[in-house]
């Protein structure tokens, strides 16, 4: 999987983390750019970090290429 997508004005950093109410995954994006740091949150949450990481992985891609994210 991708550690860091590079966009044109921002590094995107795929990942996932368990919601805090436990149980589901969902992924995240770190952006990080010249204007600071911003959070993106995948909309679909998952039964496994494997599966919320591909979504932000796709996401971060989109978002790299500055295209929408998916909105499941």
């Amino acid at each position: 999987m991708f550690d860091v997508v590079r966009g044109a004005n921002a590094l995107y950093f795929p990942t996932s983390r368990q919601r805090k109410s436990g149980g589901a995954w969902e992924g995240v994006v770190q952006i990080v750019s010249a204007d600071g740091t911003e959070i993106h949150v995948c909309t679909a949450c998952r039964d496994n970090a494997d599966e919320a990481t591909r979504d932000a992985a796709l996401d971060a891609i989109l978002l790299a290429c500055d295209k929408p994210a998916f909105d499941d």
